[in-house]
């Protein structure tokens, strides 16, 4: 399992489609196209405010198919991403938790305050598995996977059902993005 696979499997065929299209962009370096329909994707993926910024990045680095498809996701509203380090993450959690199973209960995971720290001295991954434990009872799951390619670690959670879940985290093999350990 890699990102295209799991875009397969997540994407309508119309959107899966559009990504086919916008990734042949990307390998033909067709910088201006990409840039005006998927500006708000790379500026939230990667430290890009400008096409000048964008096009500078394309000079001096590649940009990894498999974080691109992850915006994609994100854009679609597949996933949401959290930065390595960033703090009071909770609610934005809680909300695409809520927007993925709309009749959860979250009352008990209102007030805790959640942070991440890619260094490792964090309370993210506990409360999603403590969070996976209330999920599970939807036969759903939260996965985690993250990148840390662009020096900008990025987390980004999904909610599958627990069969497709059960098949990324046995199976997830792709260089650029990593499964993040949660139970």
């Amino acid at each position: 399992m890699n990102a295209k696979l799991l875009a397969k499997i997540l994407l309508s065929d119309q959107d899966y489609k559009e990504l086919s299209r916008a990734l042949n962009l990307l390998e033909n370096k067709k910088l201006e196209e990409i840039y005006n329909c998927y500006s708000n994707m790379l500026s939230e993926c990667l430290p890009i405010c400008s096409y000048d910024d964008f096009y500078d990045f394309f000079s001096s680095d590649v940009l990894d198919e498999s974080i691109f498809v992850f915006g994609f996701l994100w854009l679609k509203g597949e996933c949401i991403q959290i930065g390595g380090y960033e703090q009071e993450v909770q609610l934005k959690i809680n909300l695409f938790v809520k927007g993925k199973i709309s009749d959860i209960d979250l009352e008990n995971f209102q007030a805790i305050d959640i942070f991440t720290d890619y260094d490792g001295d964090d309370n993210f991954t506990e409360y999603i598995s403590q969070l996976n434990g209330l999920v599970s009872r939807y036969n759903m799951r939260i996965v985690v996977l993250f990148n840390d390619i662009y020096c900008a670690c990025a987390y980004d959670l999904f909610i599958l059902d627990t069969q497709t879940a059960e098949t990324i985290m046995r199976s997830w093999n792709d260089d650029s993005i990593k499964l993040c350990p949660v139970r």
